[in-house]
């Protein structure tokens, strides 16, 4: 569960003491949750999942990859790559590693 909180966090690109701001906690508190030390209560899930937009499942489940939608941009990343031919395909591939690589264009 702490592997997902984190992945969220960092999905939102916000800071850990940011996250326990919005949510009124102490930074320890949250802290613990990232690190697997404690487990929010079931209200506090629920209040992670609508924080962050996504279901307690989400915020608990083993199984984060699954759970998290896509956002926009990637839906339309995706049908656009859907529609190239296989050459096509490996260009963009090849494109987004390259951009990926040098670092340029990081969060």
């Amino acid at each position: 569960m702490g592997n997902n909180i984190k992945a969220l966090r960092e999905m939102v690109h916000k800071t850990q003491e940011e996250v326990a701001a919005d949510l009124e906690i102490k930074v320890s508190r949250y802290r613990s949750w990232e690190q697997g030390k404690r487990s929010p209560t079931g209200a506090m899930g629920i209040k992670l999942a609508e924080y962050f937009g996504v279901t307690t499942d989400t915020v608990f489940g083993s199984d984060f990859a699954e759970d998290v939608p896509l956002t926009s941009d990637e839906t339309e990343l995706l049908n656009a790559y859907r529609e190239l031919n296989h050459e096509g395909k490996s260009v963009a591939l090849s494109v987004i590693v390259a951009l990926v690589k040098s670092g340029s264009y990081d969060e």
